[in-house]
């Protein structure tokens, strides 16, 4: 699974931007949603060749940095749309000040903007509050009304510029809705929002829960029939429910270091299940 670390604006020699977007979102039909990864590409927007990987921690050259936000707020200032254009910010065609209430279009002329350069916010984007406890179905129904916006279907017409704009922001809207939708995804960009990201190879460090894991991989190599698959998966499925509780608990209490043990053990039971489903599969 992957980290969940955010990518952000990347400094070029010269002080030229380059926006690194995720785009091409796996919503395949039959798909498992414990598969969907919330970052399926990378690519350079501006300047330089396309880079595909399926790491956020790929390497675009010297130069590169990283940057993370390191608070979450609730208030209506940050809940804006992290794709949208700065406080004070120009409109790039009319020259008026775009508004900060104009998340993807400009206040003024209603020409589309560029995605932000800053670190994106997933729970803004789809202005959402930036919890644990999210409205789903809210989440949904604006990810489809943004998409009807701003599909690049929309903007065969329009400019050159006003297409690519369209394209970053339709990818932004994508990567929104496919981190917010499913509670691993989701509870790794809270943690990275709130400056506790989850690292790709980091592990948990409760020693009960080590030989808890353990014990699980014993068990599921011993499971050699379907039937006893089966058990061993109704098994971990419990055991999964009780860690989502517990996920939803720490967040809620603002406990982030027990909220990371707990996005771990989450992160380690869906790789688990999905070793059954693919045994499953085989028999």
């Amino acid at each position: 699974m992957l980290s969940g670390e955010m990518l952000a604006s990347c400094a070029l020699r010269g002080g030229g931007a380059v926006r690194v977007l995720c785009g091409g979102v796996r919503m395949l039909c039959g798909v498992r949603a414990s598969r969907l990864q919330p970052w399926t590409q990378l690519r350079r927007v501006t300047g330089g060749s396309s880079v595909r990987a399926n790491n956020p921690r790929a390497v675009f050259g010297a130069g590169t940095r990283w940057t993370q936000t390191r608070c979450i707020s609730s208030s209506s200032t940050t809940r804006r749309a992290a794709s949208s254009s700065a406080e004070g910010s120009v409109c790039w065609s009319c020259g008026k000040p775009a508004g900060a209430s104009g998340a993807f279009f400009c206040a003024a002329c209603g020409t589309i903007q560029p995605p932000h350069k800053g670190t994106p916010n997933y729970f803004s984007v789809l202005d959402l509050p930036a919890a644990f406890d999210v409205d789903l179905s809210k989440a949904e129904q604006t990810f489809r009304s943004l998409q009807t916006k701003l599909h690049p279907d929309r903007f065969g017409m329009k400019s050159e510029k006003e297409q690519e704009y369209s394209g970053q922001q339709s990818a932004v809207v994508n990567d929104a809705y496919n981190a917010i939708r499913t509670p691993l995804s989701r509870a790794l960009h809270l943690l990275d929002l709130n400056g506790n990201g989850v690292a790709e190879q980091e592990k948990a460090t409760d020693i009960e829960f080590l030989m808890e894991v353990m014990e699980l991989n014993e068990q599921l190599a011993e499971a050699t029939t379907e039937d006893a698959l089966l058990a061993f998966e109704e098994s971990l499925t419990a055991r999964r429910d009780e860690t989502l509780k517990t996920m939803a608990d720490t967040f809620r209490a603002g406990d982030m270091a027990a909220a990371k043990e707990a996005t771990l053990a989450l992160r380690y039971f869906d790789n688990l299940q999905d070793q059954v489903h693919d045994r499953l599969d085989a028999v």
